[in-house]
């Protein structure tokens, strides 16, 4: 879905919610001239390792790669949830998408199949292979329309999200498949956007962010891309829906001219639900108490170097609840056994994750062997992310002391009304 914002005025029901928590309050935002248009790209199922500057060989990305070296790039950047649905819904609200009960985190053991009656109907009225090129065409229109006045602009690409449907002119011209055809669409539709800021004077006054709403998914053509020699969330373990750091360690860049240092890489614990609280700071207004439950003003760490974590603590929600987690500086734990992601067994599947998605990516974990889970694997899971990024070792049984404290802070922030402080 593609949402436009003019002049930072209500146009879309689906960005109520950030846009009243951002502009709506009359006497307490920032003066019009002081505010920058802003941009968050937010790309679908986009993995940390599908992008050349975050480490992929198999596909070529030179214009997020452009983005990339005119910003400051994320290292430790993630979703708060590994599922599209309560992933967006954190970064429009600020809030953990578990305060929402199971009205946008729906967690099923069995499939769903709906027959909507429109829902062919709809689907005969457009091409698949032209909805990328539509999109980008009608935002660069709007752009240029409003070009004179801040603008706030959502643009949630329908890219990379199964099916792989590439316009022509991009089929074939990547080394991984039709997942890797669909990237090269998407750096294209970058490319466009950034070339109009440039070409209408206005990008030294843009606040560009790209990012993803969660990571790569093992559907076939994940697993095409894979066998192909790319990786989708690079070295990481685990795919999109699961608690593993490749279901929710996405591509972060932000940039913004003057503003944010060139060509600089930050360390910085930061999630997509804090996005609401930052550019609520960015045009000064003053969030409100059931405002940004969840989010952090990562500002500092846009702008400046801060000596401390601006945030040390995320709560990050996975497809199945049982196994959500929690980071803490340098540990996550995960409350169950598994992933906690899409259960498919056999290579092949759509649904192919957890376990059994080693028989095909070799991943290696202490608690899985074969494609399934070891008897004698410890029911809940606990990693050192300094140490052991990949995560191949579980250390829930040598650390009870950190698995004790973290389970309780987990259940606490489950009950409590607000992550951050309110001032």
């Amino acid at each position: 879905m593609t949402t436009i914002i003019r002049g930072y005025s209500l146009r879309s029901l689906f960005v109520g919610l950030i846009a009243a928590a951002l502009f709506m309050c009359t006497g307490c935002a920032a003066p019009e001239k002081e505010k920058p248009n802003i941009i968050i790209i937010n790309a679908d199922d986009l993995g940390y390792g599908d992008l050349a500057c975050y480490g992929a060989t198999g596909v070529q990305t030179p214009n997020i790669d452009r983005l990339a070296k005119q910003r400051r790039m994320f290292t430790d950047a993630h979703s708060a949830s590994a599922v599209c649905t309560p992933s967006r819904y954190s970064l429009l609200t600020g809030e953990y998408p578990f305060r929402n009960g199971t009205t946008t985190a729906v967690f099923l053991k069995e499939p769903l199949i709906i027959d909507i009656g429109g829902a062919k109907a709809a689907h005969a009225l457009y091409k698949d292979e032209m909805v990328g090129t539509t999109l980008k065409k009608k935002t660069i229109e709007w752009i240029k329309t409003h070009k004179k006045e801040p603008f706030f602009l959502y643009y949630a690409t329908t890219n990379i999200h199964h099916p792989f449907t590439p316009a022509p002119q991009f089929k074939g011209t990547s080394d991984c498949g039709m997942y890797g055809d669909f990237i090269h669409e998407l750096d294209w539709i970058v490319g466009e956007v950034l070339s109009t800021l440039d070409d209408l004077d206005i990008a030294d006054n843009t606040l560009v962010i790209f990012t993803s709403d969660n990571g790569g998914m093992l559907n076939m053509g994940g697993q095409e891309a894979w066998t192909a020699g790319h990786q989708l969330n690079g070295d990481l373990l685990g795919f999109k829906f699961g608690a593993w750091e490749g279901g929710h360690r996405i591509p972060f860049i932000a940039r913004w001219p003057g503003k944010i240092e060139v060509g600089t890489v930050s360390d910085q614990l930061i999630s997509n639900v804090d996005i609401l609280a930052t550019l609520a700071a960015i045009v000064n207004r003053k969030l409100e108490a059931d405002e940004g439950r969840d989010s952090y003003n990562m500002l500092p760490a846009f702008t400046g170097e801060p000596s401390e974590p601006v945030r040390d603590q995320l709560v990050i929600s996975p497809f199945d609840q049982d196994n959500i987690a929690l980071r803490m500086g340098k540990w996550i734990y995960i409350g169950a056994q598994g992933s906690g992601g899409f259960w498919g067994a056999e290579i092949g599947s759509h649904m192919l994750g957890g376990p059994a998605a080693h028989l095909l990516t070799q991943q290696v974990n202490s608690d899985i062997e074969n494609g399934k889970l070891r008897i004698d694997a410890p029911p809940a899971q606990l990693y050192d992310l300094e140490a052991d990024p990949t995560q191949k070792r579980n250390l829930y049984i040598e650390f009870p002391e950190v698995v004790e404290q973290m389970k309780t802070t987990l259940a606490n922030y489950l009950k409590a009304e607000r992550m951050t402080p309110f001032e």
